[in-house]
């Protein structure tokens, strides 16, 4: 079974909690650096909020063929599964899990939740084949329960520095190759850049969604 068929998605997780009869995606923004959209639930014609999912894209990184499927996702596609069914291979790569308090009203409101009530905060790197698509930050609703398995080897931004190929990464991300000694060493220093980066992008969510949500509201 390939690495493709074997990634775990939100997605798919959310199709067995749920039980809905669809998962949809309401794209705020999507322009050549970044993507905010809310992923949905829909069941006997009520609609429900799951996520904010911002992503900072990578387009630098991308083939002619994964700019294609990008913009398709600027219609409504869901993107783990719109790639994994355009046969990519998904992985991804935790940078923070976290739970946090609701710190926008906006959000609150969006989610019919306190302001200060605790939800999970998720950052990671989504990669199709050995191509970095983007960063994603997800802010769930308090409602939510589990997340993906997913590998955390900290940042690639941090380990491109050091000279790490991204189909050796993408190899550590599959569990095909044994990391050694100093690779190890390497792999925590990302972690904490990693860190790092996901609370920066955290706030940034925040603001963009603060903005967006209230104009399209």
């Amino acid at each position: 079974m390939s690495d493709s068929l074997k990634t775990v998605l939100q997605t798919d997780i959310l199709r067995n909690e749920s039980r809905a009869d669809t998962i949809s995606c309401r794209v705020i923004h999507h322009d050549e650096q970044h993507r905010l959209v809310v992923i949905e639930s829909a069941s006997a014609g009520e609609t429900t909020p799951q996520s904010v999912a911002y992503t900072r894209l990578s387009p630098s990184t991308w083939p002619r063929t994964v700019a294609d499927v990008n913009e398709a996702l600027k219609d409504g596609a869901l993107m783990g599964e719109t790639f994994r069914a355009a046969g990519y291979t998904v992985r991804q790569n935790r940078l923070l899990e976290i739970k946090l308090p609701i710190l926008s009203r906006t959000l609150a409101s969006l989610y019919s939740s306190p302001r200060w009530r605790l939800t999970t905060i998720e950052c990671y790197e989504f990669w199709v084949n050995d191509v970095l698509y983007g960063t994603v930050l997800e802010i769930k609703a308090p409602s939510r329960r589990h997340s993906p398995q997913r590998q955390w080897l900290g940042t690639y931004w941090l380990l491109r520095q050091t000279g790490v190929p991204e189909t050796r990464f993408t190899q550590w991300l599959s569990q095909q190759q044994r990391t050694s000694l100093y690779e190890k060493i390497l792999i925590f220093s990302a972690k904490v850049v990693g860190i790092i980066f996901s609370i920066w992008l955290y706030v940034s969510t925040v603001m963009r969604s603060k903005k967006r949500l209230n104009v399209v509201s």
